[in-house]
């Protein structure tokens, strides 16, 4: 028998006597797919909607926004310029997903890689 296999059978064990909180919103973590995350937290990462700005990505709160800005800046890149054109995000920078970057990066937690990934690569 495998390591997986072993640690699959006591897996439930060791949660109960070690729970593991989601880093998102702290509610214990029952089953997931992602680590370190819940599903609902992780579910919540939406993708961004247009428009948004081409300057730094920000969605505008409405298309009635647009007809202040006729380079289709928001007001702060309009204020502050970037020393770049423009940069483009799939999803917003908020929440889980700050969150998982964050640990990703900085707390070295490797196995959030495929699943951030993934979220830029669907296969």
């Amino acid at each position: 028998m495998n390591l997986t296999r072993i640690y699959a059978r006591i897996q439930p064990l060791v949660e109960f006597i070690f729970p593991v909180e989601c880093e998102s919103c702290g509610e214990p973590i029952k089953s997931n797919r992602v680590p370190y995350f819940c599903n609902a937290c992780w579910q919540k990462i939406e993708p961004v909607r247009n428009p948004s700005c081409p300057g730094c990505g920000k969605p505008f709160k409405s298309t009635f926004a647009l007809a202040f800005s006729p380079e289709h800046r928001c007001g702060d890149c309009r204020a502050h310029p970037f020393h770049f054109d423009g940069l483009v995000s799939p999803f917003r920078y908020e929440g889980a997903l700050s969150l998982a970057i964050g640990l990703f990066k900085y707390g070295k937690k490797m196995a959030l890689a495929p699943h951030l990934t993934s979220l830029v690569l669907p296969f």
